[in-house]
């Protein structure tokens, strides 16, 4: 919820990789025209499926233009073995 992006993109492309306990999120902005001068929130929503009911470390990444480095957004602990749905929201 509440995911901040240029408010003129075409699209969000998300891919999750896992490693050694850790799930990867990047989602990156795709505008065709180069965005607008402003920023707006979206409600994005995925879900990745097939894991395993273990603690894993969950990072979330996001890419403001194609091509740049993924930025470190945030990162906390997940038990899918205790609870493998759920949500989570920075303060």
């Amino acid at each position: 919820m509440n995911a901040v992006y240029n408010c003129c993109i075409d699209s969000v492309l998300v891919s999750a990789t896992t490693s050694g306990g850790v799930i990867e999120i990047v989602e990156t902005e795709y505008s065709m025209n180069g965005g607008c001068d402003c920023i707006c929130p979206y409600d994005i929503a995925y879900q990745i499926s097939g894991m395993a009911e273990e603690q894993y470390t969950l990072r979330l990444f996001a890419r403001y233009s194609y091509g740049e480095e993924p930025v470190l957004l945030f990162e906390f602990a997940v038990d899918l073995g205790s609870t493998p749905t759920g949500s989570f929201c920075p303060e």
